[in-house]
């Protein structure tokens, strides 16, 4: 008896002891700051030498630049702090997975590019700058490309099979351009600025100018075109890009009829806090090129100016020219230029019109439902809001022309 008591308190003892060890171990485990948590990626690199010649670069004097003739892929993310450039002769692709964080300076004067699979009836533009991933952008950005059939930079898209089940066989990935800081658009002659079929979001800081030049007799010169595309075989489906501006942009640009501050055929929000100015193009009056064209949709919540344009028996210039898009203003708009309209203009905020508001769609599909203060020409439309005409300040303007 005794020694059967033994073995069991022995037992006991042996288990307390087991589990005292235990706890003291996962204790002790847990107190010295050990965890399973995932480790911390590695520090993001910052442009120096060792990143220019990683991407074929040339440095000098902390001017990262990319030779004609270099085509590189950036793989692994980098940062250009204040004070360094990277200047893109050559070109260069962002991979879907890295991001190029700026806060110094990017120039993108590009003499040749990259043919883009993904366009199939556009791959004859070359971008100097592809985006499959990220673009960010604090610092300041100048494009500059002037070579025929260029793009400065192409913000594109990639696509992945979906999981099994879901709603659609794909996922398109957008590519993305961010800006909190300055970009400046600048290309010549039949040269693209940005082209995008991803997102581009233009933040409450930042400030894009559309200065694109192009000779009176040139044709395709764009700042910034907007698209809309299909995604190639064997996904059937549809891509618009998007931009959002939540900042400033201010189109400038001089050219032919045929040339384009931006030329919209994807989706365009002007957010609240937005401002989107059009203005007279640099080389004067009878410089003809477009401010916005628009076949897509184009939603302004924010503010809207367009001072370019004139109507006359000799010359016909558009600030706004709307041939198969909807327009749609919430916001404020004034205007000492010239709208046109072939399918869906709709004013649902406030319009100051100092200059020529021209519908020429079957049924009169410029409509408004807010308010119209016309010091202006208002032709043909459809009036469904308040509507007040003002004396004319242009002696060739009838007062009282449209309400």
């Amino acid at each position: 008896m005794i020694g059967g008591s033994s073995k069991k308190t022995k037992r006991r003892i042996g288990t307390r002891t087991l589990r005292f060890i235990l706890a003291f171990s996962v204790a002790a485990f847990v107190g010295s700051g050990v965890s399973y948590a995932k480790p911390k990626p590695p520090p993001v690199a910052t442009l120096n030498e060792a990143v220019c010649t990683a991407i074929s670069g040339v440095w000098t004097a902390n001017i990262c630049t990319l030779p004609a003739g270099t085509s590189r892929t950036v793989t692994s993310s980098f940062k250009i702090g204040q004070g360094f450039k990277l200047d893109i002769i050559g070109n260069l692709t962002i991979q879907r997975d890295a991001t190029i964080d700026n806060s110094g300076t990017i120039m993108v004067e590009n003499v040749d590019g990259i043919p883009i699979v993904q366009d199939m009836d556009d791959s004859s533009w070359k971008p100097g700058l592809l985006v499959f991933g990220a673009l960010n952008n604090s610092g300041t950005i100048t494009i500059a490309n002037v070579v025929e059939g260029t793009e400065g930079i192409t913000v594109s898209f990639s696509v992945d099979p979906a999981a099994p089940g879901g709603p659609s066989p794909f996922i398109i990935v957008p590519g993305t351009l961010t800006n909190s800081g300055t970009i400046t658009i600048q290309n010549g002659d039949q040269t693209r600025g940005i082209k995008n079929l991803g997102t581009i979001a233009n933040s409450a800081s930042g400030a894009i100018t559309v200065a694109n030049v192009a000779d009176i007799d040139t044709n395709n010169n764009v700042g910034i075109y907007n698209r809309r595309d299909g995604v190639p075989s064997p996904y059937a489906s549809i891509i618009n890009g998007t931009v959002t501006n939540a900042g400033s942009i201010t189109i400038s640009n001089s050219g032919s009829p045929a040339d384009y501050g931006i030329y919209n055929v994807g989706l365009f929000t002007n957010s609240d806090t937005g401002k989107f100015t059009i203005n007279e193009p640099s080389q004067g009056v009878h410089d003809a090129a477009v401010g916005l064209y628009n076949a897509g949709s184009f939603t302004s919540f924010g503010m809207f100016t367009n001072d370019r344009g004139a109507l006359t028996e000799t010359l016909q210039t558009w600030g706004s020219f709307n041939p198969a898009g909807t327009m749609i203003n919430y916001g404020t708009t004034s205007a000492t230029g010239t709208w046109y309209n072939n399918l869906v203009m709709i004013n649902l905020g406030t319009v100051t019109n100092y200059g020529i508001m021209w519908d020429e769609s079957a049924a009169k599909t410029m409509i408004n439902y807010g308010t119209i203060y016309n010091y202006g020409y208002i032709d043909r439309g459809t009036d469904k809001g308040i509507c007040i005409d003002e004396p004319s300040t242009d002696p060739n303007v009838p007062p009282g022309s449209g309400c």
